[in-house]
């Protein structure tokens, strides 16, 4: 028995792209709507999915094709500092041989208002290029 989503989702030529797609997340999108217009109910395809996201994946296909398969990519949390301030405090920095954390971490406060936590500051440390030392 043909289920009502089978013209829709069935019309793209999706077996031959299934067959074909190397993204695992797009594979399991294609593998639940191939099952889904064969006939399968989606409460019996779901292999650890949300029924929620299983509708969410066949109303994407019947809007967007197989164009909305693929996770879009997210922005996330805007960077506190912006890249002309990572440039000056480079700058600011390359200035003096020997910084500790702390009087980092104080100079950004100080010059772009902005407080970080010890363990982001070793990773802007990084993403500046700069290397972290012991003095002794």
């Amino acid at each position: 028995m043909q289920s009502k989503y089978y013209e829709i989702l069935s019309k793209e030529g999706d077996k031959k792209r299934l067959k074909r797609e190397r993204d695992p997340k797009v594979k399991l999108k294609l593998v639940l709507l191939n099952m889904v217009a064969l006939g399968m109910s989606v409460k019996s395809v779901l292999y650890g999915i949300k029924l929620r996201t299983a509708y969410l994946w066949i109303n994407k296909w019947i809007k967007e094709g197989y164009e909305g398969m693929p996770a879009k990519e997210r922005s996330g949390r805007p960077p506190k500092l912006s890249k002309e301030q990572k440039e000056e405090l480079k700058k600011s920095l390359e200035e003096k041989e020997y910084w500790t954390t702390k009087e980092i971490g104080v100079l950004i406060k100080e010059k772009f208002g902005v407080e970080y936590k010890k363990s982001r500051l070793y990773e802007l440390l990084k993403e500046l290029g700069l290397k972290l030392s012991k003095p002794f």
